[in-house]
């Protein structure tokens, strides 16, 4: 995605060199004053930004399908690095009502080689009330699914961990295809680089990756990276997350990637921008 910055004394200097660059359809997407005065301002080519919009709203972004005519949980997995904060989002979809909330939810966790790895889950399933099962090896699936039968989602923790084991899969992959999940969900935190994004999804890629879901919103610098970020997944997205706690700060995706990076509107063009007084949009950059 195509992100550039232009610098200038006033707005309609800075504007001018937006035309010239990008067109006057390009979309404004920050503006800030600078320490010696002047103006920064990031803007965007014309289509961009609506361009990523439908590829996070793409197939299997919209509402998860729970009908009684199902004959199993809809199964959600979570796959990404160690570190990516793939619990703390499995657990924020277990209990936030813009995802799971409220429904009858039940854990599996692949994740038997972190220490403390089981530990923490189970504990969570403790203060939560959510019946949790541990899968070892293939032969484990079958009965924790039965086991699981009266949810109506089953979320999967995995192991960060994805080195080969004698240059095939490590061993927790064939249990996670084995599961047959509905949607596999690629964890990033939304500050890692666009270049490190693309590698995961080759990484991840045996997992059968649907959907990207981006952590650590609020540590991520407002700066329009996180949209490339997000571009860089070429996966739809349904939620993102920010925060540790896990009652909390779960988002819609385009909804929350735009207001991480303009607040909660964007400006509209420089063409539209140069129409309204300079402090008013600075006021809807800044404030």
């Amino acid at each position: 995605m195509r992100l550039e910055r232009f610098r200038g004394s006033d707005l309609p200097t800075t504007l001018e060199r937006i035309r010239a660059s990008l067109g006057p359809d390009a979309m404004i997407l920050d503006t800030r004053t600078t320490l010696g005065g002047g103006l920064e301002v990031l803007a965007t080519p014309p289509g961009e930004v609506e361009a990523l919009r439908r590829q996070l709203d793409g197939p299997g972004s919209g509402g998860i399908p729970l009908t009684p005519s199902r004959i199993r949980p809809w199964t959600v997995a979570l796959v990404g690095s160690a570190g990516s904060g793939k619990t703390t989002a499995l657990m924020k979809l277990a209990l936030h009502p813009r995802a799971f909330g409220g429904k009858r939810v039940g854990l599996l966790t692949l994740d038997t080689y972190r220490v403390g790895g089981l530990a923490e889950i189970r504990a969570y399933a403790e203060v939560t009330g959510l019946p949790v099962e541990v899968l070892h090896d293939e032969e484990d699936v079958d009965g924790a699914l039965r086991r699981l039968r009266e949810c109506e989602v089953v979320l999967v923790d995995t192991p960060g961990r994805l080195n080969p084991e004698e240059g095939g899969l490590p061993e927790w992959v064939p249990i996670l295809q084995r599961l047959e999940c509905d949607e596999v969900h690629l964890v990033c935190p939304a500050g890692i680089r666009p270049s490190l994004v693309r590698h995961q999804r080759w990484r991840f890629h045996p997992c059968g990756l649907t959907h990207c879901l981006l952590t650590r919103m609020d540590e991520a610098p407002r700066d329009g990276a996180i949209l490339e970020v997000a571009h860089a997944a070429k996966l739809p997205a349904r939620w993102v997350a920010s925060g540790h706690q896990v009652t909390e700060g779960l988002t819609h995706a385009w909804s929350g990637i735009m207001a991480a990076v303009v607040g909660t509107r964007p400006a509209a063009s420089p063409r539209e921008s140069s129409q309204a007084p300079e402090k008013t949009i600075l006021r809807q950059a800044v404030g």
